[in-house]
């Protein structure tokens, strides 16, 4: 991987989606054109994965060669199908994720 944060985040997002991600959502400093983003830019994103559910959450991806690897600052939020469903109305993912976020990768999309 190059040293742009931006096109990184988007190979590894193809990347979960090929492990079986449904999808990925980009926020932050990096979906937000309006910040300032440079090489040292962190990443952030959420991942919907099936089958995480039975893993600690600050565990889940956190082993995968591509993650571990990762040229860059990242933090991944790993949630479940039905995980997801029940946070996603929280104000925060509202705000910053839904309506500010991007999404990088989406089955079917």
């Amino acid at each position: 991987m190059g040293h742009k944060p931006f096109d990184n985040a988007t190979t590894l997002a193809r990347r979960l989606g090929e492990l079986g991600a449904e999808k990925v959502i980009l926020f932050g400093s990096l979906a937000d054109s309006s910040r300032r983003v440079g090489p040292d830019s962190d990443v952030d994103m959420v991942v919907i994965m099936p089958g995480v559910e039975n893993q600690r959450f600050h565990k889940r991806l956190g082993s995968l060669p591509e993650v571990v690897d990762f040229p860059h600052p990242i933090d991944l939020f790993v949630y479940s199908p039905n995980e997801w469903e029940r946070i996603s109305a929280r104000s925060f993912i509202q705000y910053e994720v839904l309506s500010k976020g991007m999404a990088l990768f989406e089955r079917g999309g």
